[in-house]
């Protein structure tokens, strides 16, 4: 049997050598690839005899978390339950050990997807549980891995004692359990032990006093291959073999800072796999975290999960897709995981902190795959390969170019916010990537654009990202601030009813502005005028003595008293930290809440008027008078969902009451101007008027 190895793995490097020169490994070039991977011994799946936890809701049962579907889930009661509350699962007595446990949350959605959790188990022959350990699962669509060292012996039980759970909101938090999959498994007694030939578990590197013949002798004819190839220096491991760094979740992040979570796409890794393909990773130490493989969706916004641990791991891939490793923990300080993708195809990515404009012409121009991936210091982004090689081009800076605006974007907003003065800044980048067809959005994880804009998007000249200085409508570079905004709209204290698609825009009229584009505010044409005059006309002079200026149906208008605040402090009053206490004063300050028979958007509202005075210093109640803050309404309004605004007199009269007791001046401007006629041509005309 041996021998027959020995021929076997000999015919298939001599194989190797043709055509190890047109491939980045052999592997994908050897016919027999499929049998190869299959040759490694798969660890052995363990299903539960029977699993409990709380009543279900309906036919979402706890059978469900082991019937090897992610898309059916289990799900607790939606009247509610109250944790801490356990799942229990029971092994039959021929289950004689347990390596470890894999466990896969809902694909989408948060409602009852664990975070902290108690991992317990009970051996053959005791009558009591013996608790393992404290894990956080994350509360998000990533798998966990728990891998029990030593390994349980005869187990009969684990048990999981959740005691908190994510929700889609607030008020759904703590309120269910959900799972899709607890995978429990055996190691394989047959795997490879690399120890002999290898320096560590990723086979990545060989042993300095290995030889020929001790890789002959390697009865796995997949890990001799990768030996040899390793050995006749044919493996290019410049994508395949990468350490990847820990970054703290986001999900803490944006809880602590109030916004939609940022990218988890930091860690590509360069590799894309097909349909039906398996891929080998072997993973080094993992430092006690949870990894996992994200596949993304070549047809969609989508993505796929396979969880990781380390040494070999096999997973095979239910559609095409770029690869990333999610490597998300509570710190983001654990030391990084060396990883060998020793499968799949090489696509690469571009990396403007540490690649040259010679690895861009390089990288770009081998990319096989239809899309590729950019990686800057605030933004990552997946564009089409295409579009790239024909507007990235060396002439017009390459990717650098192209990623450095993106960065720009993110950067410029992070400051305006106050994120940057508080040490705030966000611990992923901002992903940005185009779609097949659709419009463009931003949710948490990523902002995405339909891929009819992907050739602006991939332009760094003034034809694109940049945009003609005359364009009036701020066009791509407006675009981009405009959904990066949405993102980091600070939540409900910016973003109460009818200012969703609002204060985001702050940062819009911000980035166009100072990369030398017009005002939108000022030139963009609304018939004979601009959106200043319309909305001075539409809200400030409106008939109707009861609109409020949220009830305005134009978000440019509404968008104007924001941006006149944002020109007379910091462009007249040079105040340039306005903008950035305010957003942090919103940020610290517990989320309004419905009083004074006021609705909690109306107290938002209320409440952003008194800290623009507290924060200027300034009384500035004749400058929202005037805008029409103080208007008591009573109305229902749509803004993707409906709610009510409710404003009530004695509401206004408690804020205006608040400010006076301040004992704040008015501004300080010269005679006959009024501060709601600032705009971006005269705000130098507001200057402070000296005796």
């Amino acid at each position: 049997m041996k021998k027959t190895i020995q021929i076997t793995a000999a015919v298939m490097l001599f194989i190797t050598s043709c055509v190890h020169a047109q491939d980045s490994i052999f592997l994908i070039s050897v016919p027999t690839t499929q049998t190869l991977v299959n040759s490694i011994p798969n660890d052995v799946y363990i299903t539960p005899s029977s699993a409990t936890g709380p009543t279900a809701n309906g036919s979402s049962t706890m059978a469900r978390t082991y019937d090897k579907s992610l898309t059916n889930i289990y799900h607790s009661t939606y009247s509610g339950i109250t944790l801490p509350q356990e799942l229990v699962y029971n092994f039959a007595s021929s289950v004689t050990r347990i390596d470890y446990l894999v466990h896969y949350p809902r694909t989408s959605g948060f409602n009852g997807s664990i975070e902290s959790v108690e991992v317990w188990y009970k051996l053959k022959g005791e009558t009591t549980y013996t608790k393992y350990g404290d894990f956080d699962f994350g509360g998000a669509n990533a798998p966990t891995t728990v891998t029990f060292n030593p390994a349980l012996e005869n187990p009969t039980s684990i048990k999981f004692v959740v005691k908190s759970t994510a929700g889609n909101t607030e008020a759904e938090k703590n309120k269910y359990i959900s799972c899709a999959e607890m995978e429990f498994y055996r190691a394989s007694d047959n795997a490879f032990d690399p120890s002999t030939i290898f320096t560590d578990v990723t086979c990545s590197e060989l042993k300095p006093e290995v030889t020929k013949e001790d890789i002959q002798n390697i009865n796995s004819i997949f890990f001799q291959l990768l030996a040899s190839n390793i050995k006749n220096g044919y493996y290019q491991s410049e994508f395949r073999v990468q350490d990847y760094k820990a970054y703290k979740t986001p999900k803490t992040w944006a809880s602590e800072n109030k916004t939609a979570q940022f990218g988890i796409f930091d860690n590509p890794t360069g590799i894309y796999v097909k349909n039906g393909e398996i891929l080998v990773l072997l993973v080094g130490e993992t430092h006690g975290a949870s990894l996992s493989l994200m596949v993304k969706k070549d047809t969609t916004i989508d993505r796929s999960s396979y969880s990781l641990k380390e040494g070999i791991n096999k997973i095979t891939a239910t559609h095409d897709g770029l690869c990333y490793i999610n490597y998300l923990t509570a710190t983001g300080t654990e030391a990084p995981v060396k990883i060998n993708i020793v499968t799949g195809h090489v696509n690469g990515y571009f990396d403007s902190e540490k690649h040259t404009m010679n690895d861009w012409l390089r990288l770009i121009n081998a990319a096989p795959h239809p899309f590729f991936d950019l990686k800057g210091k605030y933004a990552t982004l997946n564009i089409g390969t295409g579009a790239l090689k024909a507007y990235a081009t060396q002439a017009n800076g390459g990717g650098k170019a192209v990623i450095d605006l993106y960065d720009d974007v993110i950067w410029k907003e992070l400051e305006l916010e106050g994120f940057v003065k508080y040490n705030r800044m966000p611990p992923t980048r901002l992903h940005f990537q185009v779609y097949p067809s659709g419009n463009p959005n931003a949710t948490d994880y990523r902002v995405a654009f339909p891929m009819s804009n992907q050739n602006s998007l991939s332009n760094p000249t003034t034809s694109g990202i940049k945009n003609d200085p005359s364009d009036h409508t701020g066009g791509v570079a407006w675009l981009l601030a405009h959904e990066a905004g949405h993102v980091l709209q600070v939540r409900p204290g910016l973003k109460w009813v009818n200012m969703t698609e609002v204060t985001n825009n702050i940062c819009s009229q911000l980035v166009t502005t100072e990369w030398g584009l017009l005002s939108r505010l000022m030139y963009e044409p609304i018939g004979t005028s601009n959106r200043y005059n319309k909305a001075i006309t539409n809200i400030i002079n409106n008939a109707d003595p009861n609109l409020n200026f949220v009830s305005d149906t134009d978000p440019f208008c509404r968008l104007v008293p924001f941006w006149q605040l944002y020109l007379y402090m910091h462009k007249t009053l040079d105040s340039t930290n306005f903008y950035q206490d305010v957003y942090e004063k919103v940020r610290v300050n517990p989320n309004p809440t419905a009083q004074y028979g006021c609705t909690s958007d109306a107290i938002c509202q209320m409440e952003f008027v008194k800290i623009a005075c507290e924060i200027s210093g300034l009384d500035l109640t004749d400058f929202f008078d005037a805008w029409r803050f103080f208007i008591v309404t009573d109305v229902s309004i749509e803004d993707y969902s409906t709610s009510r605004f409710t404003l009530t007199q004695q509401g206004v009269d408690a804020y205006k009451q608040m400010i006076a007791d301040m004992h704040l001046p008015k501004p300080n401007i010269p005679g006959g101007r009024f501060l709601y006629r600032i705009d971006d041509s005269n705000y130098e005309l507001y200057k402070p008027v000296t005796p």
